[in-house]
């Protein structure tokens, strides 16, 4: 559930391939074209996330990218379809969407972006690749909510950390008002504070989305999950402009071969770790 306004993570990079058409928009083959020619021109654009898709050792890398590399393996095996890739970094979430919204063809949006209503009239999504978890956090030395219904007694004089206009203060507003009316919400630019809070100070909760709580524990960080608090509330989908003629064949893929499989478990763990997959799954089971 990204906000347009969070700062993204920086990275360098030696080089960044964009193909642009006339009017400077991000271009990629058509699926039409590329079945004619057998050639095929992608454009990934991608926003820096952490296993979602980021840069390392100079290479891209994560989960989303190996979906699509599989992808094209795919369309080389059962179409005869060889394809090239360009990737455009795009720190900036703004940007990240404007540059998907106004492409044409082959260009792709990867990061752990929400399917919504709203973002389906300006843009064309994957079937969904990953449930999306909304999870309630706190420092480590926090005793383990028994209850949310009990948040106001067991979470007295805690304070929470939010981003502004986000998903995460709408949650936080949602306990206040059923659960816990003297709570205190302070905001702050982005997760990286959130989490900074979440670490130094035991007073202090939130509510992240199941990536960052990932993060968390591949890096073994003195983070708690409440898992009273989980909501399992949306699911990421790949982006593609609206009406992108790649939309059938890349949804034929995930769904009938790609997702559920063996190989798309390993994909999660090589990424995310296999304590993200574990827990992934147990959120399946409930």
């Amino acid at each position: 559930m990204r906000n347009p306004n969070q700062k993204k993570f920086c990275l360098s990079i030696l080089a960044v391939w964009t193909v642009l058409n006339v009017s400077g928009q991000l271009s990629g083959s058509t699926y039409q074209e590329s079945k004619q020619s057998k050639k095929a021109n992608f454009v990934y654009v991608y926003d820096g996330i952490p296993g979602f898709a980021e840069l390392k050792d100079n290479q891209a890398s994560g989960l989303v990218v190996d979906l699509m590399r599989d992808f094209e393996a795919y369309l080389k095996n059962k179409e005869g379809i060889e394809v090239s890739t360009q990737f455009v970094l795009k720190d900036d979430f703004s940007e990240f969407l404007g540059d998907v919204k106004t492409a044409r063809g082959a260009v792709f949006g990867l990061s752990n972006i929400s399917i919504s209503e709203e973002r389906k009239k300006s843009y064309t999504f994957s079937p969904p690749y990953l449930d999306n978890v909304s999870l309630l956090l706190s420092n480590g030395k926090v005793n383990t909510l028994s209850e949310l219904g009990k948040i106001a007694d067991e979470f007295a004089g805690m304070v929470a950390y939010s981003l502004p206009s986000s998903s995460y203060l709408r949650r936080l507003n949602e306990i206040k008002s059923k659960y816990y009316p003297n709570l205190k919400i302070v905001t702050v630019p982005t997760e990286a504070e959130v989490l900074e809070k979440l670490r130094t100070d035991e007073n202090a909760f939130a509510i992240l989305d199941v990536n960052y709580y990932i993060d968390v524990l591949k890096k073994k960080e003195n983070i708690k999950r409440h898992p009273v608090g989980d909501l399992k509330d949306d699911q990421f989908g790949i982006l593609m402009p609206k009406n992108s003629d790649w939309e059938p064949v890349l949804s034929s893929f995930l769904n009938s071969e790609l997702i559920g499989s063996s190989r798309y478990s390993q994909i999660i763990s090589d990424n995310l770790g296999s304590s993200a997959l574990r827990l992934l799954n147990s959120f399946k089971a409930n």
